[in-house]
C-alpha cells in the first residue's frame, strides 16, 4: 500500500494540517520512552535512515520508540480511509484485521531503526554578511514538526544550531541570493536527516524528539545545491 507525500512545512506550534484520527489510548500524564543509548553516527549510509513523509509514517515511529499501547483504530484510520469512511464496526474490524499485519511490520521497522530523514521544504532569508550565511526560517528551538493527526508533532532538540545556512564561498553565496531575492517567498524542497532520541506524551500531545544530523536543499530543477 502507497501512502500519499503532503506538502510538509516546520512552524512554532503550527495548528496540523488533518484533523486527528481518533481519541488516544493513553492517560494525559507526561510518559516519555527511554533515551536512545549511543550517540548518533552522522556517517551512517543514506539508504539507512526510515522515510518519515506523512502521519501515519509518524504515528507509527512514535508508538515504537515510545513502547506504549498501540492505538491499532487510529494507525488504520491513518492506513486506510475507508476505516473511517464506513460506520460499520463488523467492516473496520475486518479492515483492522487485514491491515494490522502489514502495520505489526512497520512498527517492527520503525522500533530497529532511530536514523529518520523528512522531506519538507524551508525558505530562506537574506544572505547575512555578519555570519556568513542564510538564515533558514523555521528551525529554532521551539520548531515543531507537524503533518497528520494535530496530536503527534516531531521536534528538533538542535534546531537552533541549523537556523543558519553557513556558506563562506562567496560565488556560490552569490548565486543563492541572486535565486533567493528574485523569489524571496520560495520555498525550497530539503531532505532532513535525524536521529530520534526519545518520545515524550504530556496532555494527549505525542512528540518525537530528534538530534538533527544534517540538511541537504536542493535547487529547483532538484540537484542538491549544498548540504550543511
Amino acid at each position: 500500500m502507497r501512502f500519499p507525500h503532503p506538502r510538509v512545512w516546520l512552524c512554532a506550534a503550527a495548528a496540523a494540517l488533518l484533523a486527528a484520527c481518533g481519541p488516544a489510548d493513553a492517560p494525559d500524564a507526561q510518559r516519555a520512552a527511554p533515551p536512545a543509548r549511543s550517540q548518533p553516527d552522522p556517517h551512517t549510509p543514506a539508504g539507512q535512515y526510515l522515510e518519515i513523509s506523512n502521519g501515519l509514517h509518524l504515528m507509527l515511529h512514535y508508538h515504537a520508540l515510545s513502547r506504549d499501547n498501540v492505538p491499532w483504530d487510529k494507525l488504520a484510520a491513518a492506513a486506510d480511509p475507508a476505516f473511517l469512511a464506513t460506520e460499520n464496526r463488523f467492516e473496520r474490524q475486518e479492515l483492522l484485521r487485514s491491515l494490522r499485519p502489514q502495520l505489526e511490520a512497520q512498527l517492527a521497522q520503525h522500533g530497529e531503526n532511530r536514523y529518520i530523514v523528512i522531506p519538507m521544504q524551508v525558505q530562506l532569508a537574506a544572505y547575512d554578511f555578519h555570519r556568513r550565511g542564510f538564515p533558514v526560517h523555521g528551525f529554532a528551538a521551539d520548531s515543531y514538526l507537524r503533518f497528520g493527526p494535530q496530536d503527534y508533532a516531531l521536534s528538533f532538540t538542535n534546531g537552533a544550531e541549523f537556523s543558519l545556512v553557513p556558506i563562506a564561498d562567496e560565488q556560490l553565496a552569490r548565486e543563492i541570493e541572486n535565486l533567493r531575492a528574485a523569489r524571496p517567498s520560495e520555498r525550497y524542497r530539503a531532505r532532513v536527516h535525524a536521529y530520534a532520541q526519545h518520545t515524550t506524551e504530556q496532555a494527549g500531545q505525542y512528540t518525537v524528539r530528534a538530534q538533527l544530523l544534517k540538511v541537504s536543499i536542493e535547487r529547483p530543477d532538484g540537484s542538491v545545491w549544498f548540504t550543511y
